[in-house]
């Protein structure tokens, strides 16, 4: 029996998510899956259902970035379209120019904070250690 129940809860529970994650407040999320406002907010300091919110929600992401990803090959040619087209503007080609440094550089720090919080964790005081 208490499988069953404990089964029935995680589908709730997975609604509630849903409906979380696809509304603009949690009293129309709350209402959106039939369940009660201050049953939304109990649910939401209960353990299972905030590592179920997390996963999802770190789920949803990852696809975002995947999907960012595959465009991002695209924007690239385009990018480099514009810089090489002798018929665009000298000023396009330049914020195009800068646009692509801009981000590399982002991604240069982005993957240098990284590595710092990885070695954090790891209990390193620094990189590589």
């Amino acid at each position: 029996m208490a499988v069953t129940r404990r089964g029935k809860r995680k589908r709730l529970y997975e609604q509630a998510i849903a409906a979380l994650l696809s509304s603009t407040d949690c009293k129309a999320a709350a209402a959106s899956c039939g369940i009660s406002y201050s049953t939304l907010l109990r649910w939401q300091s209960e353990p299972e259902f905030t590592k179920l919110y997390s996963d999802s929600k770190r789920e949803i992401l990852e696809s975002v970035k995947n999907n960012l990803r595959q465009l991002g090959v695209k924007a690239v040619g385009t990018l480099s379209h514009t810089i090489d087209n002798i018929s665009v503007d000298t000023s396009d080609k330049l914020n195009a120019s800068k646009f692509v440094i801009d981000r590399i550089l982002d991604f240069e720090i982005t993957d240098d904070l990284n590595a710092r919080i990885a070695a954090i964790e790891d209990g390193n005081s620094e990189p590589g250690e």
